[in-house]
């Protein structure tokens, strides 16, 4: 920083925006400064108590850490990289730190607004920064991870599944490993889709951006369809059969899992669909709730929470739709399957619930920064847009928790075969 103050004159000079990239990168330094010191801070007593006394060594000798320290050291710093990069880090961390942030997110919302009747962003509150670390760590890293995580276990679910059918174990790694197919296809897929908004059908105005996403994530979801299809009848055998929890087994077909993939894809598709109608500024709920915010607070709360329940109704009775179809077709093999059908579009979904963080982040730098009114206008038409694309991930995320639960349980039944054993997985095992 002191280097930058005396190359710069406009620095020095107090120019727009100067003040707040010293303390951003100040408190980047400060970040990764700190934790050191704070650990050497020990040692730095010790020797200077040697020194009162006379029995230290001089000051161009170095002075040696305690080796404990030096340990405690490492492990934090161990620690530090491991959760930058998401390695094993406990669960109970991750949601700690997605509960820091949404509450300093809020903070900073009543500290500027209620209490100091700042704007939006307004450089003088410190509290936007962590406003912008909150919206990158809730809705990029916390959404991105849950997503994940439900792709990874809804295939480890159908693997397990699969692995007790002796017809695909003799039909080969083909057709054990087709739900690994599913989530590559699905990549490749939103990988071709994404040349549709940059150049088959570019954005041109503000008002086009949600349009834009939405069109995305429908071609996506019809385009993986056909190519599951084609993959289910090259992989899997025609007719095969899986363990049921209802009946000792059940007959399947590829047609019946291509379906199965197929209904969850376009139940996901439904359901981000819904969403975005609740939560869209281009549709009536929206614009009704803003009309009632004009009487009261009290009667915002109500209305608020009556949206929120009444949105809920059509992805219940989606997901109910999803499971039963695919459970009649290839039992708790379907469900899974389902589950990553829902997935399989993983790649533009997430892409679109990272938008909205993105351009909030990009609207709070414009205003903390100083920038003219035209960029912050734009920002803020971004901004909502990126909200309700937020919204259709949280929706996507939601949904497909529920089918990856059920598939989890799918395959600790089916291979545990606790049914089969008599264990009523319905009753508790502990009467209190």
């Amino acid at each position: 920083v002191r280097d930058a103050a005396d190359g710069d004159a406009s620095f020095r000079a107090g120019a727009p925006g100067a003040a707040g990239l010293v303390e951003a990168h100040g408190g980047a330094a400060a970040e990764r400064v700190e934790p050191g010191l704070a650990a050497l801070a020990p040692a730095h007593d010790e020797a200077r108590r040697r020194r009162e006394l006379g029995d230290a060594p001089p000051r161009d000798e170095p002075v040696e850490v305690p080796l404990r320290l030096a340990r405690r050291r490492r492990r934090r710093r161990r620690r530090r990289v491991g959760l930058v990069r998401g390695e094993r880090a406990p669960e109970e961390e991750r949601r700690g730190l997605l509960v820091r942030v949404q509450a300093a997110d809020v903070g900073a919302d009543l500290v500027g607004k209620v209490v100091h009747g700042l704007e939006e962003d307004d450089p003088k509150n410190p509290a936007t920064i962590a406003d912008n670390v909150g919206d990158n760590v809730g809705d990029v890293a916390g959404m991105g991870s849950d997503l994940f995580g439900s792709l990874a276990e809804s295939t480890c679910a159908a693997l397990v599944i699969a692995s007790t059918s002796s017809d695909l174990l003799d039909a080969g790694w083909a057709a054990l490993l087709f739900p690994l197919t599913i989530s590559a296809a699905g990549m490749v897929v939103c990988m071709a889709c994404s040349f549709i908004a940059t150049d088959l059908k570019p954005v041109v105005r503000e008002a086009d951006v949600e349009s834009a996403l939405k069109l995305q994530l429908i071609s996506t979801t019809f385009l993986v369809v056909p190519v599951v299809v084609y993959l289910a009848h090259s992989l899997l055998p025609d007719k095969f059969e899986l363990p049921s929890v209802v009946s000792g087994t059940i007959k399947a077909s590829s047609t019946g899992a291509a379906i199965c993939v197929s209904v969850g894809a376009l139940g996901g598709l439904l359901i981000g669909l819904v969403t975005e109608y609740y939560t869209s500024h281009s549709y009536e709920p929206v614009r009704e709730c803003a009309h009632v915010c004009k009487q009261g607070a009290a009667v915002n709360l109500i209305y608020g929470l009556a949206l929120g329940y009444r949105s809920a109704i059509v992805p219940v009775y989606t997901l109910a739709a999803i499971v039963y179809f695919a459970f009649s077709l290839a039992d708790l093999y379907g469900v899974a399957l389902a589950a990553l059908g829902m997935l399989s579009t993983l790649a533009t979904g997430l892409t679109i619930d990272g938008y909205g963080p993105v351009t909030d982040n990009a609207g709070g730098i414009a205003e903390m920064a100083q920038l003219p009114a035209a960029c912050r206008e734009k920002t803020d038409c971004l901004d909502a847009a990126g909200n309700t694309t937020a919204a259709i991930g949280k929706g996507f995320a939601i949904g497909s928790a529920a089918l990856v639960s059920l598939a989890l349980t799918a395959a600790f039944v089916t291979r545990t075969a606790v049914l089969d054993r008599g264990v009523n997985m319905l009753l508790s095992l502990i009467h209190i």
